[in-house]
This record gives structure tokens, C-alpha cells and sequence, in this order.
């Protein structure tokens, strides 16, 4: 993979952001060559080893994050305090309003 078409696929793939496409280019065309995919074979595996790939990251990157707080938890809304809390909190506001002379 030396041709200046293959440098420019290689460009065009770091351009639009597809890295399995840089990656796997040159064995998956050394592969379709050899066995004589037709394009559109040599295409959909291409994509599929990017697919494949950010499907990957994805997992990984959710997976360091650790698990996600329990609902119940008042540090996982940020607001310091239960839904038991919040909805009583409610409705002392809209018992206030009512109570207001209109």
C-alpha cells in the first residue's frame, strides 16, 4: 500500500474520522485482491470492521464509567435530597398557592 491512491483513501479516512477504515484498508484490500471480492464485498467488510470497532469503544468507554447510581439516590440527582422530599416539597408549593386569595 505505497500508490498515491492508497495514501489518498488512507487521508480520506483519517479526514471523515474512520479509523478502522485506516486500520484494516490495507489487509482487507491485500484480502479482496487476492480473492477477488467484488467491490461491493471489499466495501461492506470495510464498513463492518469500523462498525465493529466503534461498537467496541462504545462498550469499553460505558464500562470505565463504573455503574450508574441508584435512582433512589438523592447524589444522583444532584439536588441533595429524595423523591420522597421532592414531592412533598411540591405539594407544600401548591398547597401555598392555594391558600393565596385569588
Amino acid at each position: 500500500m505505497t500508490s498515491p491512491r492508497d495514501a489518498v483513501i488512507v487521508q480520506y479516512g483519517r479526514v471523515l474520522k474512520l479509523p478502522a477504515v485506516v486500520r484494516e484498508y490495507p489487509a482487507l484490500c491485500r484480502q479482496a485482491q487476492k480473492e477477488g471480492w467484488p467491490y461491493e464485498d471489499f466495501l461492506r467488510e470495510l464498513l463492518e470492521a469500523e462498525v465493529r470497532s466503534r461498537n467496541e469503544r462504545t462498550i469499553a468507554r460505558r464500562l470505565e464509567g463504573g455503574p450508574l447510581p441508584r435512582p433512589e439516590d438523592p447524589r444522583a440527582s444532584g439536588l441533595g435530597c429524595s423523591a420522597r422530599d421532592l414531592a412533598s416539597q411540591a405539594a407544600r408549593a401548591r398547597e401555598r398557592r392555594m391558600d393565596r386569595p385569588a
